[in-house]
């Protein structure tokens, strides 16, 4: 008699799988991917990393940081583990655990323009202000098109007093992207910084029509 294994797992596909669920950048596309993770191996490495990203998406950051430490537990080669959970970190204000998860990254993935992208806005407020610009400016050389890099470099930049460079980076955004609302936002915030209130104000608004309705919450303090 023959016995399956029912636990069998194919490994390459899901390898594969969670690749495709990296390299692309539609929301949709990375659900689709990741479920299929889920289904073929749940407690694999890279099921957990998806159970992390699904918890994530819905806003419980607590779990989908326990389950990306997890993931990284089964395989410490996972950067995009690393930054995931060092994104948490950043949104929950512990800036040095974000920086440490985000070397972490660095050191799996010496060319990723985003890790540098996340080290130089985790450092915006550390005294050291070159190794934070060291990350800020290789950030834009690995990817002159990213424009996480630019809004990375121009919130490093004004929390520096350069306001001058800030704007320079936000306007590059709003080249590169125009649609996007974080170009917007970013020069509207660094206008209003400079008490330019009506330059600001138009920006916020543009970049809230975009769908980033959150500024609308700064324009109610700032533009009255």
């Amino acid at each position: 008699m023959v016995i399956l294994n029912i636990f069998a797992v194919d490994v390459p596909n899901v390898k594969e799988l969670y690749r495709l669920s990296i390299e692309t950048k539609e929301v949709e596309k990375k659900k689709e991917f990741r479920q299929k993770i889920l289904t073929l191996a749940p407690e694999s490495e890279y099921g957990i990393f998806s159970k992390a990203w699904f918890k994530e998406i819905a806003g419980d950051y607590s779990q989908a940081e326990e389950l990306y430490s997890e993931a990284i537990l089964l395989n410490s080669k996972l950067t995009m583990a690393f930054l995931n959970r060092g994104r948490i970190k950043l949104r929950n204000s512990d800036n040095q655990g974000a920086v440490s998860d985000f070397l972490s990254a660095k050191e799996l993935e010496p060319k990723n323009a985003e890790v540098y992208g996340f080290l130089c806005y985790s450092m915006r407020y550390e005294n050291d202000r070159s190794t934070g610009m060291n990350y800020c400016n290789q950030a834009v050389e690995l990817d002159p098109k990213s424009i996480f890099s630019y809004y990375s470099r121009s919130t490093f930049k004004l929390e520096s007093g350069d306001s001058r460079g800030a704007l320079k980076d936000a306007n590059k955004i709003i080249e590169i992207s125009p649609k996007d609302p974080l170009g917007w936002e970013a020069r509207g915030s660094i206008y209003i910084t400079l008490n330019n209130k009506k330059a600001g104000c138009a920006d916020l608004s543009r970049s809230g029509e975009l769908g980033n309705t959150a500024v609308y919450d700064n324009m109610k303090e700032f533009c009255k």
